[in-house]
């Protein structure tokens, strides 16, 4: 990916690099892959949304919302990023609604968003006509993914 994109990278077999690392550090779990194990929230069940480009996430959605952390995010990541909505399993419909409307196009098209992937089923789109005309105009690629 780094090639691709025009960086530079020494000749180094970083492959083998982690995998020493790796095995003299042995094994790690991240907190939240503890959490899982022991059956506990984690805080993913509090996100609903992303900012990623090229694999590195530069915002998560907080209390600002959706069309905030997408200005904040394409403002540090730059065009080309990517847009991913999608819903905990415990969410609570009743006092959020989880959703992506024209405005919302509007911001990731000013912040040279690429694509937006949503949850299927699971995120409102208002006014879906409008929407889809917005992202179109803005070469944005709209995916719904629908998976358990």
């Amino acid at each position: 990916m780094a090639r691709a994109g025009g960086v530079a990278l020494p000749e180094h077999d970083f492959a083998a690099m982690v995998l020493q690392f790796a095995e003299r550090v042995g094994p790690v779990f991240s907190s939240t892959a503890q959490d899982l194990e022991r059956g506990k929230p984690t805080e993913i069940n509090a996100l609903n949304g992303l900012v990623v480009r090229r694999g590195a996430v530069s915002a998560v959605e907080a209390i600002e919302g959706t069309t905030e952390a997408i200005r904040r995010g394409t403002a540090l990541s730059g065009p080309g990023a990517v847009v991913v909505k999608g819903v905990a399993r415990s969410h609570d419909y009743r006092f959020d609604i989880p959703a992506i409307g024209p405005t919302t196009v509007d911001a990731m098209a000013e912040g040279g968003v690429t694509a937006l992937a949503v949850e299927a089923g699971r995120v409102l789109l208002v006014d879906r006509e409008d929407l889809v005309r917005r992202a179109d105009a803005a070469g944005i690629a709209v995916v719904g993914i629908d998976e358990p």
